[in-house]
């Protein structure tokens, strides 16, 4: 297991993808400086996580 891993999307963008020790799921946060864009990168990597886990 790890510990999670964070993506640095440039020098505003961040993504932390943490997995849950006791229960089956992975904690995502994200960070940027846009709400939209926030949201955008929120659903873009909810599916990469899936297609990853499954």
């Amino acid at each position: 297991m790890i510990d999670g891993v964070k993506v640095f999307l440039n020098n505003t963008d961040v993504v932390l993808c943490i997995p849950d020790k006791s229960r089956n799921l992975v904690h995502l946060n994200v960070e940027t400086d846009s709400e939209k864009r926030t949201g955008h990168l929120l659903e873009e990597y909810q599916i990469k996580i899936k297609d990853y886990t499954n």
